[in-house]
């Protein structure tokens, strides 16, 4: 009783985004936001070698639970498919600002699209997916950058069963009492520049904007990375 169906929100908007989450003034150039769905070349990612087992179990698996959205096996089958993308051959690494990187986030925009979230990408990456009304969100989510070698649950799976919550009120029509934001972080390992937390940072608007110089092994700073 009193529940009432939540409006159509398929639509993604770019960097400046909706409602009244927090984010950071970030100065760099204007170069440096990018939407969502921003192009990937294929050949700079470089997939762990089960990637087309991985993929083929999670086609099964999502065919399988296509009527009930949110399951765990749904949530599953999406971190097998997440975790074969990788900058390195035979283990699972994904560091801030590189295209294996980005190409994560672009799948997880699409799942929370899918979903029924309106989605937006802000300064540094972070890919956040809101469902609701207007007002101060409840955060729920975690991060898709990884340490080196990594296991393909620590950080994604936050990201997915939050998504996942979502998926759920959508299908029964259902909005929450107050606004939801998932918000999957472009960098909380800090494994590139030796700064962790950039992405909640950024979210949360006390990103400092002394990081901007901070470089890699490779001499790149974090501005060219987000800029990239």
């Amino acid at each position: 009783p009193g529940v009432t169906t939540a409006p159509p929100r398929s639509k993604r908007s770019a960097c400046s985004g909706s409602g009244p989450a927090p984010t950071a003034a970030i100065s760099v150039p204007s170069t440096s936001t990018q939407p969502v769905s921003s192009s990937v070349p294929p050949s700079s990612i470089v997939t762990t070698q089960p990637f087309a087992k991985s993929v083929a179990i999670a086609a099964d698996r999502i065919s399988i639970v296509v009527a009930v959205t949110g399951t765990a096996a749904e949530l599953l089958a999406r971190a097998d498919v997440l975790g074969a993308i990788s900058e390195e051959r035979d283990r699972l690494t994904r560091r801030f600002g590189t295209p294996a990187l980005a190409r994560a986030g672009e799948l997880v925009a699409t799942w929370m699209e899918r979903a029924g979230m309106t989605v937006r990408g802000d300064a540094v990456g972070n890919v956040i997916g809101r469902y609701g009304g207007d007002g101060p969100p409840l955060v729920l989510g975690s991060h898709i950058d990884t340490v080196p070698d990594a296991g393909r649950y620590d950080g994604p799976l936050g990201v997915l069963a939050a998504i996942a919550v979502v998926e759920r009120l959508s299908a029964q029509g259902e909005q929450p009492p107050v606004p939801l934001e998932v918000v999957a972080f472009a960098d909380e390992e800090g494994l590139r520049f030796g700064i962790p937390f950039l992405g909640s940072a950024a979210y949360a608007g006390v990103f400092d904007p002394a990081w901007l110089t901070t470089t890699d092994r490779d001499g790149v700073t974090v501005a060219d990375a987000i800029r990239a």
